[in-house]
């Protein structure tokens, strides 16, 4: 029997904060609730269930406090049967990394479904963290395509500006010189005549 190709959809974010923070973040229900989903219910053992307002829902399949998560995602709408696994890792002082692999997709377009949602997901964590605001998905979406806007100015200009400086700056024609007068032809004497 052949294997059924499945997909997976990664995304990294830096986060400043510790690791452990990060976690307890993404892990608590109530802290969760503030940044992810309106409400959550998590019981954040192995075997554990967790579900939230947003329809999702499964069971932590491996917690390691402060490190990892990987649990199974049932959301019926929305890829069930598929698994995330959240690794958090320390960077820098005070900083992680947060990488989310979302895998067992079933399609290959659910990849990048999934990385815009993950993108999403852990830059409200990452507003969460800074400022104590969750971020909606559609102020997500505007700021991401007002940060495309103006990447595209910032590629465009210095490309304008070269083109203008490659362009030879027009000269006035220079003046055509008048050719040059010619010396009369002298005239030949005639020979002389014989007496």
């Amino acid at each position: 029997m052949a294997r059924k190709t499945t997909y997976r959809s990664r995304i990294q974010r830096t986060i400043d904060a510790p690791a452990a923070k990060a976690f307890d973040a993404w892990v608590d229900a109530k802290t969760n609730a503030k940044w992810y989903a309106s409400s959550a219910n998590h019981d954040a053992k192995v075997g554990g269930a967790y579900s939230n307002s947003n329809g999702d829902k499964g069971q932590f399949l491996e917690v390691s406090k402060g490190k990892k998560l990987r649990y199974t995602w049932e959301n019926p709408k929305n890829a069930p049967g598929t698994v995330v696994t959240v690794n958090f890792r320390p960077f820098g002082r005070n900083k992680c990394k947060v990488q989310v692999t979302h895998s067992k997709l079933p399609k290959k377009t659910d990849i990048d479904k999934f990385q815009e949602y993950w993108n999403w997901a852990t830059d409200s964590l990452k507003s969460f963290i800074d400022s104590g605001r969750r971020m909606t998905m559609d102020a997500w979406k505007k700021a991401q395509a007002a940060e495309a806007k103006a990447a595209a100015a910032a590629k465009a200009a210095p490309k304008k500006a070269a083109a203008k400086k490659a362009a030879p700056a027009k000269k006035a024609a220079p003046a055509k010189k008048a050719a040059p007068a010619r010396k009369p032809a002298a005239k030949k004497a005639a020979p002389a005549r014989k007496k």
